[in-house]
């Protein structure tokens, strides 16, 4: 069996599967996004995608930019491992300063009387 054939019997599956798992995790972190914006939800979540398609784009164009600077097929693996480690950065200090920021993770209510009309206001932190 030649080099394409190989791909096409086994690439296809394995790219469904990929796109499959991949999909299934952003569900959960889109929940996530979505539940911690308090204030804006819909933007918070607009702006959640474009950092998905963000981060295609950039790894796309990183690596064309390897291959074309001669580093080889497999230079883009490289790539895609250090756009990898860049983002497991980013998680662990998020939730670091998550876990820093407020003592239990839920928004702080606070309500304030009126100037003795009855009338209250409240403020979500």
């Amino acid at each position: 069996m030649t080099g394409y054939a190989l791909g096409v019997v086994f690439g296809a599956p394995l790219m469904t599967v990929l796109g499959t798992k991949v999909a299934r995790k952003r569900m959960p972190l889109q929940k996530r996004v979505v539940d911690q914006a308090h204030g804006a939800p819909t933007l918070a979540s607009v702006v959640n995608i474009g950092a998905f398609n963000l981060g295609n784009a950039l790894s796309a164009w990183l690596g064309g930019m390897v291959m074309a600077a001669g580093l080889g097929y497999t230079a883009p693996n490289w790539v895609g491992a250090a756009l990898a480690a860049g983002a497991l950065v980013l998680a662990v200090v998020s939730g670091a300063l998550e876990r820093r920021g407020s003592g239990s993770g839920r928004p702080c209510v606070v309500v304030a009387e009126g100037a003795g009309d009855g009338r209250q206001a409240a403020v979500r932190h």
